[in-house]
């Protein structure tokens, strides 16, 4: 399990390879990160994860993750651009919500297999982004 303490000064973060899973609330609240990397290793985010991280501004999350929890970047202002694997399954309500500054999304496989993605509610910032397809 990894937890981020809110206070680091740390602008970014590689998660070790190895987590499996990264738990409830494990980087919410956080001010400082601005871009984080989830590896190959990492099969669900879980519910809030990122919810609150204020600076965040670029998360890149490697084949292997399946399912991103419920509200997992609620209230990530700041998001702007986000790499969504090709083995992504589902994505949870309002994992997205309020991440108006969501400009970009690049996705690992194509625009087929998007659309097979269980997209839960209130996920607009997501799909009104521009979906750049294959990356």
């Amino acid at each position: 399990m990894v937890t981020y303490p809110s206070c680091k000064e740390e602008w970014v973060y590689i998660i070790p390879f190895g987590v499996k899973v990264i738990e409830e609330s494990a980087f919410s609240y956080t001010w400082y990160l601005r871009a984080v990397r989830i590896p190959e290793s990492v099969r669900i985010i879980c519910d809030s994860a990122f919810e609150e991280c204020i600076s965040l501004k670029v998360v890149e999350i490697c084949e292997g993750v399946e399912k991103i929890g419920d509200s997992v970047f609620f209230c990530c202002y700041e998001l702007e651009e986000i790499k969504l694997p090709k083995s992504l399954k589902e994505i949870g309500d309002e994992a997205f919500y309020l991440c108006d500054s969501l400009k970009h999304v690049y996705y690992g496989g194509t625009k087929e297999e998007w659309e097979q993605i269980s997209i839960e509610r209130t996920n607009e910032p997501l799909l009104n982004a521009k979906i750049h397809f294959e990356y």
